[in-house]
């Protein structure tokens, strides 16, 4: 089967789980064929690390910090694998896009290192915040001001999607 798609393998992601895409495929003439014509999709945000820090309110800040640490450090070990690749896929001239694309990687998982050291401030500014509800349920959780209130934010955020000012 010449298919592209997942194979079992490394982490793309860094977070230890994953796959690594098999591009086999490449070389079936329907795949090369069609390649140029598919839409660039929207880039979908999924990412484990900051739907742990959505529910930031279930853990303290020390250890949401230590998550943070943890993925800079899976981040500058996938920026070296990438940047070791590139280094060494200067033997064939062939190779010259998936030179660009590891040159790419780098950069992204630089952003990905910088916009997690900045995380670490933002912790403890929402625990700063945090700190100031007034109400917890039994679990500790805390308790909305104004209940329901989310959906006049969402109705307000979509009007002004729309182009429409409240």
């Amino acid at each position: 089967d010449n298919a592209v798609g997942p194979v079992d393998g490394d982490p793309v992601d860094g977070e230890g789980e994953g796959e690594e895409l098999d591009v086999a495929g490449v070389s079936d003439p329907t795949a090369v064929s069609s390649f140029p014509d598919a839409p660039v999709e929207q880039p979908v945000l999924k990412h484990g690390l900051l739907l742990r820090l959505w529910m930031g309110h279930l853990n303290e800040p020390e250890q949401l910090k230590a998550l943070v640490q943890s993925h800079i450090d899976n981040m500058e070990d996938l920026r070296q694998r990438a940047q070791l690749h590139g280094d060494h896929a200067t033997r064939e001239p062939a190779w010259a896009f998936s030179k660009m694309s590891l040159k790419w990687a780098q950069r992204y998982y630089q952003s990905e290192i910088d916009l997690a050291k900045e995380l670490l401030a933002d912790i403890d500014d929402a625990a700063e915040t945090l700190s100031r509800v007034r109400e917890r349920d039994e679990l500790g959780n805390p308790i909305p001001e104004v209940a329901g209130s989310w959906r006049d934010v969402e109705d307000f955020v979509q009007g002004l999607g729309k182009g429409e000012q409240g």
